[in-house]
C-alpha cells in the first residue's frame, strides 16, 4: 500500500521491500518466537470461561507484550517515510494515505500526527531523522519485556 500510494520507484520499491519490511519483519518474527510462551499464556487465559472479569487486565497485559511490536512497526513507518521526496510526498493518493493512516493508528495504537504531549503542537511521527525506534520512559522500561533491535 505504501509503495502504491506514494509512487515509490523501483530503487525506493526496493528499498522499501527487501531493505525495511524484510528487516523489520525479521525483528517481528524473532520476538514472537521469543516470547511464544507469553503469547500462548495469554491466549488461553483469554479463552478461559472466567475471562468476563479479567478482560481489561489481559487487554493491559496484551498490550504491554505487543509495546515492542508496535514499535517495530512505528520504526518501520519512520523509515518508508524517508524514503519519500517532496513531489512523492504532495502527490500522494488521498484514498491510500487515508488507509495508510488508518493502519497506522490500528498498528501503532496511536493517531500518526497525535501531539507529543499536552501543549504542545502535532508532529508527523513519520518523518524523523532517525531510524531508531521510539523510547520508552523509564518506567515503561520497567516494566516491558526488553529487546534490543536485532542487526
Amino acid at each position: 500500500m505504501f509503495i502504491e500510494a506514494y509512487g515509490l520507484d523501483a530503487k525506493q520499491a526496493v528499498a522499501a521491500r527487501e531493505g525495511i519490511h524484510k528487516n523489520i519483519r525479521e525483528q517481528a518474527i524473532k520476538y514472537r518466537d521469543k516470547h511464544k510462551g507469553d503469547f500462548e499464556k495469554l491466549d488461553a487465559e483469554s479463552r478461559s470461561p472466567d475471562t468476563k472479569n479479567k478482560t481489561q487486565e489481559l487487554a493491559g497485559r496484551r498490550l504491554v507484550l505487543e509495546r515492542q511490536l508496535r514499535e517495530m512497526f512505528m520504526d518501520m513507518d519512520r523509515r518508508l517515510n524517508q524514503l519519500v521526496d517532496t513531489k512523492q510526498r504532495a502527490a500522494v493518493n488521498a484514498d491510500r494515505k487515508k488507509q495508510l493512516d488508518a493502519v497506522y493508528e490500528s498498528l501503532a495504537g496511536e493517531p500518526r500526527d497525535k501531539p507529543l504531549k499536552d501543549g504542545e503542537p502535532s508532529k508527523l511521527r513519520t518523518v524523523a531523522t532517525t531510524s531508531q525506534p521510539a523510547k520508552s520512559s523509564p518506567a515503561e522500561v520497567t516494566s516491558t519485556p526488553t529487546t534490543g533491535p536485532s542487526k
